[in-house]
């Protein structure tokens, strides 16, 4: 498990409202006092409150896979409100619809 990651810990939904790039992002919650989650704090937050998901796309970048390019895990649902774990690129501008799951330092 990652030295990070503790249960329980009070998490953040950070919304940017507009296009940002993952390092802008990161800068942002770290100005606010927040880490970026972990995949660990992903599935923790996406076991305990499910149904944010189907509202936004939720981001951890505090996990980076390479994975034919750094890829960072985030959930999503599909056409039919079916809950996912997906992977993007680390280094993509993400839309305002997605959210970035923070957890505080």
């Amino acid at each position: 498990m990652a030295k990070d990651f503790v249960p329980g810990a009070e998490p953040e939904v950070f919304h940017f409202h507009s296009l940002i790039s993952s390092d802008k992002a990161i800068a942002i919650m770290g100005a606010d006092g927040y880490r970026p989650a972990t995949i660990f704090d992903l599935l923790d937050y996406g076991a305990k409150k499910p149904e944010e998901q189907r509202k936004y796309p939720i981001v951890a970048l505090g996990s980076v896979a390479d994975i034919g390019g750094c890829s960072v895990a985030y959930l999503d649902v599909d056409g039919d409100s079916k809950r996912y774990l997906d992977l993007d690129r680390f280094f993509c501008a993400w839309d305002a619809s997605y959210r970035f799951l923070a957890v505080r330092k």
